[in-house]
């Protein structure tokens, strides 16, 4: 495949992304009851991360990590993972492999919509392992929004009674850097 064709199957599979996305961030801002638009419109012109992963195998993976334990700082995350799998998530104070559907792709909340959700939706703490037989390889697309974009919370998600904390208001390049 020569490389141009390369730049546009990138590109389209990007926007894909990107339009799932959005369409992904209309079903959150539903389930929070706000206007489905919401946010939709804050990430119509985020700035996007797509990156493809190989992770080689490893004789002794109990000895490594593919990537290790972190939780997503951007606001979405799509994963598409081959059927070797290597995705563990840590739920109930253990480590739980995430099993491969083919043609599925995970979804996972990143610390920016945590901001904006007030906690309601929370990104969640996971790793990648190694496999000792087969190399494993994904793709994946990261949704940020500008770095000069103000997070902050919508108004039906400020909460109201006495003595609880005002929403914060900070841009998603001073969260980044303070992650560094």
């Amino acid at each position: 495949m020569s490389r141009v064709m390369l730049y546009v199957v990138y590109q389209k599979y990007n926007e894909a992304m990107h339009g799932l996305a959005l369409s992904i961030m209309e079903l959150l801002a539903i389930g929070l009851g706000v206007d489905r638009m919401l946010y939709r419109e804050f990430f119509e012109d985020a700035v996007s991360v797509m990156r493809t992963n190989l992770y080689p195998t490893c004789q002794e993976p109990n000895l490594s990590l593919g990537t290790g334990p972190h939780c997503d700082s951007n606001a979405l995350t799509i994963l598409h993972q081959d059927l070797v799998g290597g995705l563990d998530v840590f739920v109930d104070n253990k480590w739980q492999k995430v099993r491969p559907i083919p043609g599925a792709l995970v979804i996972n909340i990143g610390g920016v919509f945590a901001a904006l959700s007030n906690g309601i939706y929370r990104s969640s703490l996971h790793r990648a392992v190694v496999n000792s037989h087969k190399e494993r390889r994904s793709s994946v697309f990261f949704m940020c929004p500008r770095a000069d974009k103000l997070v902050k919370l919508a108004e039906e998600l400020v909460p109201t009674s006495e003595g609880a904390q005002e929403s914060f208001r900070i841009s998603h390049g001073q969260i980044y850097s303070k992650l560094l």
